[in-house]
């Protein structure tokens, strides 16, 4: 309808596939949802397969070890807890990191951001943060915060690319 609607199955007893734009693809307590003026959509406690539109949305995973991909537009996609993998196909997407293990399969510098929580920059730059918990010595840009978890992005082999893509709130 008009403004800004949520499908959320956060309450929801078990993972659910949740496809905005082919709802016949639904599983779990999404089974038969359909949503054709829903922008945004919540993900429950455990592993979800989650699916935006080719518009733009926002996608949060909840906890478990989810699959979020964002289609088209210019998307918001967070993983939450749990091992995530995301993707955010065309648009200028970014990125949420919370906590987990995290996986970014088509990173595009300048382009899309990365977002992270602002207390980690503990007064630095993001060219500190990249200086203190990006690898790349693998030809993988591999980001580790130790206890809080990592975010590893396919396909960008430099850390220091991701330096202008990096916001932190």
């Amino acid at each position: 309808g008009a403004g800004v609607d949520t499908a959320d199955y956060s309450g929801a007893a078990s993972g659910v596939t949740a496809d905005m734009l082919y709802t016949i693809a639904n599983t779990g307590e999404a089974t038969g949802d359909l949503m054709m003026f829903v922008e945004n959509l919540t993900g429950s406690a455990f592993g979800d397969d989650l699916r935006g539109t080719n518009g733009t949305n926002e996608i949060d995973g909840g906890a478990g070890d989810d699959l979020i991909r964002g289609r088209g537009g210019d998307d918001v996609l967070i993983g939450g807890a749990g091992d995530d993998t995301l993707r955010g196909d065309a648009g200028a997407d970014t990125f949420v990191f919370t906590s987990g293990a995290d996986v970014v399969t088509d990173f595009t510098d300048n382009v899309d951001a990365l977002q992270f929580d602002a207390a980690l920059l503990g007064g630095g730059t993001a060219q500190d943060f990249v200086d203190t918990y990006a690898d790349d010595s693998t030809g993988t840009v591999v980001i580790d915060l130790g206890g809080t978890g990592s975010l590893t992005l396919w396909g960008i082999g430099n850390a220091q690319d991701i330096v202008d893509d990096l916001v932190f709130v």
